[in-house]
Order: C-alpha cells, then structure tokens, then sequence
C-alpha cells in the first residue's frame, strides 16, 4: 500500500511537471511572438518613413504636334556637305530660312527652302515640347555621364551635367529594353551636351520604338562618325551628325543650325494621343500642299488599333505608291509622299490616296503639277 501511494505521489509529482513546463513554453512562445512582431511593425515604420528610392516608370510621351513632321527642324539653317545624306521626313528652318547642299530628290518629305507658315508654326511646337519635357520631373532617375554598356528601362532620366556614350565593344552600345511594352517612353534630360563617340550605338529592345525616345539638350548634340542613334533630339543649340550617321528620329534645334555629312536620317510615323486619349472617328484629311511637287504629307487618324493599308493611285486605278501596310495602335499619323519615291515616271495628274482600316474606308483626290 506503502508503494502504491509513492507512486500515485510521483505522478502527481510529474504532472504538475508537466503542467508548469507547458505554461514556461507557451509563456516563453508567446513572448518570442510579441517580440518579433514588435520588431516586425518597427521594421515597417522605418520603411515607411524612409525616403523612396527612385524606380523606372514609363512617361506620358512629349507631343511634338505639327514638328513630329520634321526629320530636321532648324533655327538658324540646314548646312549639309557631300551628295549622300537622305531624309525621310520635312526639312525646314525659321526664322533663318537657309537650307545649304540637300538635293531636293534626297527628301522624302518637304523641303522648305524659303520661309513658310507650317515651318513657323512646326518651331512653336517644337518650344512647346521642349518647355513640356524640361518640366517633367516625376519619378526622375539619376542619368550616368557615361550610356555606353547600360540598359535602361523606360523613364525619365536625368543629368545637370553633359551625358553621351563613350567606349568600344559592348562599352559602345546602350540599349534601351521597353519588356515588350510598345508604349515605353524613355526621357533624357541633359543640362549641357550630349556627344556621343565614333561608331557607338543605341540598341532597341522588347518592342522600344525610336518615337517614343527623347532627348532633351541643354546646349549642343554631336553624334559620331558612323554612329547609330535612335531618337527625337531636341537640342537648344547646335545638333552636328558627323560623317556616316544614322539616325532613327528627329534633329530638332531651337535657335542654332543642323549640321548633316553623308548622313541618313528617318523619323518614325507621326503618332499622338491628346490626353491619354485616341482620335475618336476614323478619319481620312486633304493632303498638304494640294496641288503638290514633288512632295506632300498625308493626315489620318484611327479610332482603334488594326490593320491599316495606304496607297497612291492613278487615273486609271493603278497602285503607284505604298505609304502604309501594317498593324497601327489608335492614334493621330501623318506620313509624307514624294512622287520620285513610287514607281518612276509619275506625270502630272490627278491621283488619289486611299485609306482602308478594317472597318474603314476612304479615298481623296490630289495634285501633281510638274
């Protein structure tokens, strides 16, 4: 009985035991809880009253309005040298109106070589982008002095300073990656220069469109010997493109003179969207200058995203001319038709131009007067 007594004692004796590990154990846990959860919510202060570290996001695009037009675009004269540069795009200058060394059949687009309204007009649009672009300031990112071995995501970059690209081998490319958005913007803002070396060049991935890249310069821009650039370049000086360059955009200067040697330069279909909203209609307008020799530009606007084709025929309802064939997001287009670019001996004449979306259809009527 003695026995059995000691041994009822002894568990009793281990269950209370038991019982008081159990309580250090959850007390213990629980303290360990309330610690790191005391921690944890420290830890998310910090965090929010900590400074945000800058992060690439794409801009609103800067409208360029009637200067998207110009493949150069002037303030005090166009100098060109040799017999091998060819634009793809208008060619104008004000209020200094000299154009010196382009041969009139290297354009493919106007060619302004006396002062005109819409050259007037262009460079007003041209401040209002600019003033636009230097405004911008949101979610700005630092922009090294040196571009060459970067690739950089849509935003807005900038430097106080001059930036270019600089170096060979991969030190001599930038390449601007939009990750298969087609409506990545990036923004470059340089308070003084941007030069760029001999043979450097600008890469486009994941669907980066040289439309939607901009270059805002705060005194001259200077590309390098056969370089390749990709760009609208909105300088307030001087924009040089050295022997060989090919550029991807728009020279567009403010108060100085494009300088070009040799040089190919097109700019990409004319695209705006006022407002972050597209053109409501579908809409085919009367080309500009009308009747026209040799060039004249083309205005139309797409509701929605499609197919889109637009071709020059004659008289006789023969196609001359292929502007436009290929898939378009809604927006506002402007394109230019040169007659010594289609088929070889166009006369003077009636022709006609025609739009056809997958829901739309239109065509107008135009000069050519020799």
């Amino acid at each position: 009985m003695i026995k059995k007594k000691t041994k009822s004692f002894e568990l009793l004796l281990d269950s209370n035991k038991m019982e008081i590990l159990m309580k250090t154990y959850t007390k213990n846990s629980t303290a360990i809880i309330n610690k790191w959860l005391r921690f944890a919510g420290a830890m998310l202060i910090i965090a929010l009253l900590a400074p945000a570290s800058a992060v690439p996001q794409s801009p609103a695009p800067v409208n360029l309005r009637t200067a998207g037009n110009f493949a150069i675009l002037a303030g005090s004269g166009v100098n060109n040298i040799g017999t091998l540069t060819h634009i793809y795009g208008d060619v104008g200058s004000f209020p200094t109106a000299t154009i010196n060394g382009l041969i009139p059949g290297n354009v493919t687009g106007i060619l302004y070589s006396t002062a005109d309204t819409l050259v007037t007009l262009a460079k007003v649009d041209l401040d209002s982008a600019y003033n636009d672009a230097q405004g911008r300031s949101l979610n700005a990112i630092s922009l090294p002095g040196q571009l060459g071995g970067l690739t950089l995501a849509p935003g807005l970059y900038v430097n106080s300073s001059s930036t270019g690209i600089s170096g060979t081998g991969p030190n001599a490319i930038l390449t601007l990656d939009a990750a298969g958005d087609a409506n990545a913007v990036w923004i470059f803002k340089m308070g003084s220069t941007l030069v760029t070396d001999a043979g450097t060049s600008i890469v486009l991935a994941g669907s980066a469109k040289a439309g939607n890249i901009f270059w805002l310069v705060g005194t001259s821009a200077t590309l390098g010997t056969n370089s390749t650039f990709y760009g609208n370049i909105m300088a307030e000086a001087s924009i040089t493109l050295t022997t060989g360059v090919n550029l991807y955009g728009r020279a567009l200067t403010r108060i100085a003179m494009v300088s070009l040697d040799a040089n190919t330069v097109t700019i990409p279909l004319v695209t705006s969207v006022e407002n972050g909203l597209a053109p409501q209609v579908f809409a085919l307008f009367q080309n500009y200058p009308n009747p026209f020799n040799p060039s004249t530009r083309i205005q139309y606007s797409l509701e929605k995203t499609g197919q889109v084709s637009l071709k020059v025929y004659n008289v006789l309802g023969l196609e001359v001319a292929v502007l436009v064939n290929g898939r378009q997001q809604a927006g506002s287009y402007s394109v230019s038709f040169n007659m010594n670019k289609g088929k070889a001996g166009l006369s003077s004449g009636v022709y006609f131009y025609r739009l056809e979306t997958e829901s739309f259809v239109s065509t107008k009527k135009m000069i050519l007067m020799k």
